[in-house]
């Protein structure tokens, strides 16, 4: 994991987005990635306009999220988008708690 870029996503209010985003720092320190390959990416709970500029642009290899309840994943429209990533762009996404 060396020059690839890494996305964080987060999405929720301001507690849950911060308890993902302590969760996606946890593993970036286990796995040795480096702050300047992580590309982050946030979202409140009403819109998911982050994930609609990742399939537009995507300047990462792989997506990791923290999502162990399914809340992030279970909207058609983030189901759909992930979708839409994933065949489009070949990114991978991880989902922490499924690792």
């Amino acid at each position: 994991m060396n020059n690839t870029k890494i996305g964080f996503y987060t999405m929720g209010n301001e507690n849950e987005k911060e308890f993902q985003l302590a969760q996606l720092l946890c593993y970036a320190l286990l796995n040795n990635i480096k702050f300047e390959q992580i590309v982050y990416y946030e979202d409140d709970t009403s819109e998911v306009s982050s994930l609609c500029f990742l399939a537009k642009y995507p300047i990462i290899t792989t997506l990791i999220i923290y999502d162990p309840t399914g809340s992030i994943g279970s909207t058609e429209r983030v189901i759909q988008l992930f979708s839409i990533i994933r065949s489009l762009h070949r990114i991978r996404i991880i989902n922490l708690p499924e690792t």
